[in-house]
């Protein structure tokens, strides 16, 4: 279920990429590489820091409570964005967040079907726990740009349509020690390599 999901999220993630337009459309490249060293690669968010753009109406970004699980267990989310909770479960759950050992909020949810939303407005790394069924987690990764994929199960990613120009390109992963950050300069109808190994 959750491997579902998260090929669902990726190719979300693909369409939405592929639908930002940038005025420079004809002066776009993209990234291209892979992600070693750690297990869960589809779970690692790859993002260019500072490319500018704009976000594309009408995307859903939630996070659902289901059979005891959250889907997905990791969401990257443009920074300014609002997030949907969602209980499936015929069972009360809640949504306990963290940054760092601070909590941002704590929700009850405690119906079937009930919703509850955030907007998250700075970019980190947000927690998620159920305080009922402490086996759940999940990650919303708050990333400063619309410019972000995930990896695939073999660690392998592509970013496509950002516009040329020298970046920073970044990985993160729930699991890493920190995250690993390359300088790349991206062609105008070309590809930028980047290889990251992290750490756990």
């Amino acid at each position: 279920m959750r491997e579902i999901r998260q090929t669902a999220i990726l190719a979300a993630v693909a369409l939405a990429c592929a639908s930002w337009a940038w005025a420079g459309a004809d002066m776009v490249g993209k990234v291209e590489g892979t992600i070693k060293g750690i297990s869960g690669l589809d779970n690692a968010v790859i993002y260019v820091e500072e490319a500018l753009g704009e976000a594309p109406a009408g995307v859903r970004y939630a996070i659902d409570q289901k059979d005891k699980v959250f889907l997905p267990f990791v969401l990257p989310v443009p920074a300014g964005e609002e997030v949907v909770f969602v209980n499936s479960d015929p069972i009360l759950h809640n949504v306990h967040s963290y940054t760092g050992k601070d909590t941002i909020f704590n929700w009850g949810m405690p119906l079937q079907g009930f919703e509850m939303k955030k907007r998250f407005e700075d970019p980190g790394e947000v927690l998620l726990l159920c305080d009922l069924h402490p086996e759940m987690e999940a990650w919303v990764k708050v990333v400063p740009t619309l410019y972000y994929t995930m990896a695939g199960a073999d660690g392998t990613f592509v970013l496509e349509g950002v516009p040329a120009g020298e970046y920073t390109v970044t990985a993160w992963h729930p699991r890493a020690k920190k995250p690993q950050s390359l300088t790349v300069s991206i062609p105008v109808n070309g590809t930028a390599r980047a290889e990251f190994k992290l750490k756990k």
